[in-house]
């Protein structure tokens, strides 16, 4: 009778590096680097913790500073558009003005 692969551990022939092996070694040596990279780049950061953050004053800014006042400058700014928004007999004249400059543009 014929023997079988594995019957016997001495007969087994031996298993043979190919390209993937090579490439596994070579994510394995690139993993190995890029964590002794991150550990270095983490080691270069002091142990303390920092005081705390100041915002510099900007003349003429309309943000508020987090924390500080409850302007919304926002809001403000929509109200302001509502308000030089034309009502009424003013819009209807501004847009006669604009007709006729419409057919003077056309008569040219």
């Amino acid at each position: 009778m014929a023997r079988r692969y594995g019957q016997d551990d001495a007969d087994r022939p031996a298993p043979k590096n190919d390209v993937y092996t090579g490439l596994l070694a070579i994510s394995f040596f690139a993993m190995l680097a890029g964590c002794l990279l991150l550990f270095l780049d983490w080691h270069s950061y002091p142990e303390s913790k920092p005081a705390g953050l100041k915002v510099p004053a900007v003349a003429g800014a309309k943000t508020p500073v987090p924390g500080v006042g409850k302007a919304k400058p926002a809001e403000k700014k929509v109200e302001e558009k509502k308000e030089e928004e034309p009502k009424g007999e003013e819009k209807k004249e501004e847009m006669k003005k604009v007709e006729e400059k419409k057919e003077e543009m056309k008569k040219e």
